[in-house]
């Protein structure tokens, strides 16, 4: 087995364990990380679970809440969403920030091919691109060299990076 391999059906067996729990643990007070109080709506943020092709998307739903407890407005596009919709969506919410969640390094080559295409549409041009995922922490030079603006390697990082890459 592969590194980035997972037993057939065990990622999906854990996902359907741990989904009903994102939707129910933000409804329990708790305490927060610093970097998630005191948030007023930032900017835009479109969260893309993954690239075509990939179906893990519980990690990126995690950062997505994290945006939002800090007060971005966000919006969350699902996974195996194909880079077409991708770049009309933002074209459509005029967005700020896209954010990529990547699981599995066989992946990357459609990351790259996002973010071209993304880069390639006039009204995206502003676009901000954070990614994330394993690929991206075990080698921390891919983020530049596929063209994003930024990496983080945690949800509470995530928000923060984002941040500065806003100027906000």
């Amino acid at each position: 087995m592969l590194r980035d391999e997972l037993p057939k059906g065990l990622g999906e067996l854990a996902g359907g364990y741990i989904e009903p729990a994102l939707v129910v643990l933000p409804q329990f007070p708790c305490d927060l990380p610093a970097v998630l109080t005191g948030g007023t709506p930032l900017a835009d943020l479109a969260q893309r679970t993954c690239v075509a092709g990939d179906l893990h998307e519980i990690g990126v739903r995690m950062v997505s809440d994290f945006f939002e407890v800090a007060g971005w407005n966000t919006f969350y596009l699902g996974a195996d969403t194909p880079a077409d919709s991708v770049v009309r969506i933002l074209r459509e919410r005029q967005a700020d920030m896209l954010a990529i969640s990547v699981t599995m390094t066989f992946h990357l080559r459609a990351v790259t091919e996002l973010i071209g295409a993304v880069r390639a549409s006039s009204a995206c041009r502003r676009v901000k691109i954070l990614v994330g995922g394993h690929p991206f922490n075990a080698f921390p030079d891919l983020p530049r060299r596929i063209g994003a603006d930024a990496s983080a390697v945690s949800a509470e990082e995530s928000v923060a990076v984002a941040a500065q890459l806003m100027q906000l």
